[in-house]
């Protein structure tokens, strides 16, 4: 899939925009500019961008097209790489980082984490003091055994003693998001009152 770092007006195009505001440090580029970029799989595709004065296809990434002042049909700019760097820098390094993922795993029938899952907890802070912007899934399950109203709640108490612990260790509540899904969603498919340890879990996802 494509990516796209915009500035100034809004294209008509598919792909994914990213929308920024002028960056002093970036006098080399227009204004208004639409840069293609390679998308997370390496395929940059290809985009249409319409504006007043026409349309223009960028299809290599790294093409640029200026949306103010330019005639319809125009070539696409090529800028440099530093004047992309300047331009766009600090959110295509954000966009870049990759959300990490743990799973925690719990006692039987309990909110208590073993002590192996215990241990990712400062892995699982690291991850997110490495950001400057945070955002936190946590997700509750459990195993298939018990009945489904049981389960909802095991998996909601789960997910509510991870959130906490969190907090206690100095997160925000503000950027925690928490879910919880009982019995369903098992990691290991199993028959219906099952004991799997490893069902017994909640997910964090930190992005």
């Amino acid at each position: 899939m494509a990516r796209l770092a915009m500035r100034g007006g809004a294209p008509a195009f598919a792909g994914v925009v990213l929308a920024l505001a002028l960056s002093a440090c970036a006098e080399t580029l227009p204004r208004d500019v639409v840069i293609l970029l390679d998308g997370p799989d390496g395929d940059a595709g290809a985009v249409v961008v319409r504006t007043e004065a026409g349309s223009a296809v960028i299809d290599q990434p790294g093409q640029a097209y200026a949306l103010a002042g330019g005639e319809g049909g125009e070539a696409p700019l090529v800028p440099t790489d530093e004047a992309v760097q300047a331009a766009f820098g600090d959110a295509l390094d954000a966009a870049a980082e990759v959300p990490d993922t743990f799973v925690l795993n719990f006692e039987f029938d309990t909110v208590t984490l073993t002590d192996e899952s215990r241990a990712i907890f400062p892995d699982i802070m690291a991850a997110i003091r490495r950001r400057s912007v945070v955002d936190v899934s946590v997700v509750g399950h459990t195993d298939r055994a018990g009945d489904d109203v049981y389960n909802t709640q095991l998996s909601s108490g789960r997910a509510t003693a991870v959130r906490d612990a969190l907090v206690e260790e100095g997160v925000a509540t503000s950027v925690i998001e928490i879910e919880y899904h009982g019995e369903n969603n098992p990691l290991i498919e199993t028959g219906d009152g099952v004991m799997e340890r490893r069902n017994r879990r909640v997910e964090v996802t930190v992005r």
